[in-house]
């Protein structure tokens, strides 16, 4: 199958645009989390929800120490007085489980009950996980991208 002119200029500009449009995508070795103590901030308790419409509340993220970390939110129900506290802060991974998968449990102590969940993408411990972010956006654009040339291909053959 042969190529024409058009074809394969057309498959080179795609190539160019696309590793240019790659090199912008910032790149990270430590996870930022939100970080802080709804006892101590008062603003801790509702940080904004992610989403297209509503720009991420950056006032408590910060960067974890290290690449080996992940985000966790832990909220308090303090049995007593009926006082709910979160606190969401970077957690260590345990060497022994290489699986990061977001998840939550809850636990039952005396005097105060905890659900403790974990995430693993920058800001997660804000609100519910969000439904995606920059490297998702970018691979589903490269791959329709690549279809509509392969598309174009196709019909000029």
């Amino acid at each position: 199958m042969a190529f024409t002119t058009a074809a394969k200029t057309l498959l080179v500009s795609t190539a160019v645009i696309m590793t240019i449009f790659s090199s912008f995508i910032p790149t990270v070795n430590a996870i930022r989390c939100h970080q802080c103590n709804s006892h101590l901030q008062e603003d801790c308790t509702a940080l904004r929800l992610v989403t297209p419409r509503a720009p991420r509340d950056e006032q408590f993220l910060g960067d974890c120490e290290s690449p080996d970390m992940f985000c966790r939110k832990t909220v308090t129900k303090i049995e007593v007085s009926g006082e709910n506290r979160i606190i969401r802060s970077c957690g260590y991974l345990d060497n022994n489980k290489s699986e990061k998968k977001n998840y939550c449990y809850d636990d039952d102590n005396e005097g105060y009950k905890q659900t403790i969940c974990t995430c693993f993408d920058d800001g997660c411990n804000a609100a519910p996980p969000r439904l995606g972010n920059a490297n998702h956006v970018t691979m589903l654009s490269a791959t329709g991208l690549c279809v509509l040339v392969a598309r174009f291909l196709r019909l000029s053959a």
